[in-house]
């Protein structure tokens, strides 16, 4: 039946979502610190899904499916952003970050982990989105330094020094704040 609606190709549709399986948590997770709210992450992951779905047809090589959704996810944020002008402060509210870690079968909030992660996401909101976008795939995403310049469509070198550029802000940026209190 969706072969009728969509040309799959080669790629048939229990391909797509196996290959799609397990890596909507990873999307999620990038989605998300581009907006630091699930609803906007939520509706970036749904929008790149079904794009993929509807595209898939121009994937010839199953093993780029991963850098080809991400790709497809991190331009639907940034359209998103742009179009909607967000602007990505988070105060620190324990209650508004809903950090969950399974605990042997049961969900077990860890406070530590909330508030390093805000922490984190208010100094990334101080620096350049080019170099945030390097740290959202290597860190959120759990990207190669490869994989993320397939994704951005930037030069591995490039991808290199904007990751250890950014790296050196947010310990300076730390160690301002550190220092400020």
């Amino acid at each position: 039946m969706l072969e009728r609606i969509f040309n799959f190709g080669k790629m048939e549709e229990t391909e797509f979502l196996e290959l799609l399986d397990g890596r909507l948590k990873i999307l999620y997770k990038i989605a998300y610190s581009y907006f630091n709210e699930g609803n906007n992450a939520k509706d970036a992951v749904q929008d790149a899904v079904t794009t993929a779905y509807k595209n898939i047809h121009k994937i010839k090589d199953k093993k780029k499916f991963n850098s080809w959704i991400t790709t497809i996810l991190v331009n639907r944020c940034r359209e998103i952003l742009r179009r909607n002008k967000i602007i990505n402060f988070q105060p620190y509210d324990a209650k508004v970050i809903d950090i969950r870690l399974l605990n042997e079968g049961k969900y077990a909030y860890d406070y530590e982990k909330v508030e390093n992660k805000i922490y984190l996401i208010n100094l990334l909101n101080k620096i350049d989105e080019k170099y945030k976008d390097v740290i959202r795939l290597k860190y959120f995403g759990d990207y190669t330094l490869v994989e993320i310049s397939i994704i951005l469509d930037i030069p591995l070198g490039t991808v290199k020094s904007r990751l250890n550029f950014a790296i050196k802000k947010l310990r300076e940026l730390s160690e301002v704040n550190n220092n400020a209190l």
